[in-house]
C-alpha cells in the first residue's frame, strides 16, 4: 500500500504540474482588463493587459515605490494615440499567472499619461509572445501554456486565423468587411474598436455620425475625438461578428505601422466580450471561441 500511495502521489504531482496556473482578470469601467503582477517579489500590482504594446511598462509612481534604478531619461515611445516620453528603469523579474518572466528594464510612464488612472503598469507583447496565452473574457481569466501542455482550443468549435506580426511584433489578423480584406490589430488595451478612414469608405457612410461622439485616450496622454458608425459587421474566418458601434479615426498608430492608406482596424475587448481567445504567437495562430 505504501508503494501504491507513493506512485499515486507522484502521478498527482505530475498532473498538478501539468495544469497551467490561472490569473484572475479584473474588468474596468472602460472595458479594459487588468491582471495582478508581482515585481521583484513585491505586489501584486494591477497591470493592464495590452497586446498592442510592444513592451511592458510601469508607472513612475511604482518605480519609485520599489526603489528601481532609473537608467535613462526622457526617451520617446510610440502609442496608439501618438508619441510620448518616459524614463527607463532597471527592473529584474516579474511574475504573472504563475510564470516568472525576466524583465531587464521597462518604461516608467507618468501615471496621468497612462490610459487608466488606477493601474500600476502595462503588460505588453514582450511577455505575451513567448508562449501561447489564453484570454478568457467569459470567466475573466488569463493563463499561459508551455510546450507540451494540452491546449483546449484544438477542436472544431474554435475559429482559427493566421497570426501576422506587424512592426514591433504587434499581432494582427485579416478580417473581411464588405468583401474586402482588412488588417485587424489585436489590441486588448484598447477600450473599443477603432477603424481608419480607409475602412470607413467600405461601409455605409450614411450611418457615420455628423460630429465626433467618442474620445480616444492613448498612453501618450493624447486625446482624439472620433466619429462613429453604428451597426457594423465583419467576418472573421467563418464567423460574422456584429459591433453596435465602430469609432473612425486615423490614429497615429496606423501611420507608424504603415496602415494609413489601406483599410485597417483595431479590435478591442468590446469585440471579444464574453468570448475566449487564444493568442499563439510562437505558432502564428489566433483562435476564437
Amino acid at each position: 500500500m505504501r508503494i501504491t500511495l507513493s506512485v499515486l502521489f507522484l502521478l498527482l504531482a505530475d498532473v498538478a504540474k501539468a495544469q497551467p496556473e490561472v490569473a484572475e482578470l479584473e474588468r474596468l469601467a472602460s472595458g479594459r482588463y487588468t491582471v495582478p503582477v508581482m515585481v521583484n517579489g513585491q505586489g501584486p500590482f494591477p497591470f493592464l493587459i495590452d497586446t498592442a504594446a510592444s513592451s511592458t511598462s510601469l508607472s513612475q509612481d511604482l518605480a519609485r515605490r520599489l526603489d528601481l534604478q532609473r537608467i535613462r531619461e526622457n526617451i520617446g515611445f510610440n502609442a496608439a494615440g501618438g508619441q510620448g516620453r518616459a524614463d527607463i528603469y532597471q527592473v529584474g523579474r516579474i511574475k504573472v499567472a504563475g510564470r516568472d518572466v525576466r524583465l531587464p528594464h521597462a518604461l516608467g510612464i507618468v501615471r496621468r499619461r497612462l490610459s487608466e488612472k488606477n493601474i500600476d503598469g502595462v503588460l505588453g507583447m514582450d511577455v505575451f509572445r513567448v508562449q501561447p496565452v489564453l484570454f478568457d473574457f467569459r470567466e475573466n481569466r488569463l493563463r499561459f501554456y508551455s510546450t507540451g501542455d494540452a491546449i483546449p482550443a484544438q477542436n472544431d468549435s474554435w475559429t482559427h486565423a493566421a497570426l501576422q506580426p506587424l512592426q514591433g511584433g504587434l499581432p494582427s489578423i485579416l478580417i473581411s468587411i464588405s468583401g474586402s480584406d482588412v488588417t485587424a490589430i489585436l489590441d486588448t488595451g484598447a477600450g473599443f474598436a477603432v477603424a481608419n478612414k480607409a475602412t470607413a469608405r467600405l461601409l455605409d457612410t450614411g450611418r457615420l455620425s455628423k460630429t465626433p461622439t467618442i474620445t480616444i485616450n492613448g498612453a501618450g496622454g493624447i486625446s482624439i475625438a472620433a466619429r462613429t458608425i453604428r451597426d457594423v459587421s465583419f467576418a472573421l474566418a467563418d464567423q460574422v461578428i456584429q459591433l453596435p458601434e465602430l469609432a473612425i479615426a486615423d490614429l497615429p498608430v496606423f501611420a507608424s505601422l504603415k496602415l494609413k492608406f489601406g483599410p485597417a482596424v483595431i479590435l478591442g475587448p468590446d469585440v471579444f466580450a464574453g468570448r475566449v481567445i487564444l493568442l499563439d504567437y510562437p505558432n502564428r495562430r489566433f483562435l476564437y471561441n
